[in-house]
């Protein structure tokens, strides 16, 4: 995957993204480096090509298929036969 740097990002357009940011949540006292951070993330985002967006933004993870269906444990098992939790301490 290619690095996209921000140096080609304004800084103007970084300080009015991140006050946009920092009116959004509802402007909170020191936070600003990590809105600053975030505006330049969200405007490299917006500046790469169409086609890498594309490619990681419409990746769907494939369906594992399971071989053998789950089973319930002995404990669960034994619960709902019993209807209620009987646990058995030995005493010393």
């Amino acid at each position: 995957m290619a690095y996209y740097d921000t140096f080609d990002i304004s800084e103007e357009a970084i300080q009015l993204r991140s006050y946009l940011i920092w009116v959004a949540e509802g402007c909170p006292d020191g936070a600003d480096i990590e809105h600053w951070l975030r505006a330049e993330a969200e405007l490299a985002w917006e500046r790469r090509p169409a086609s890498v967006q594309t490619k990681l933004t419409a990746y769907v993870a494939p369906r594992i298929p399971i071989s053998t269906p789950p089973c319930r444990s002995t404990a669960a098992r034994l619960f709902l036969q019993r209807g209620s939790a009987s646990v058995s301490v030995a005493r010393q």
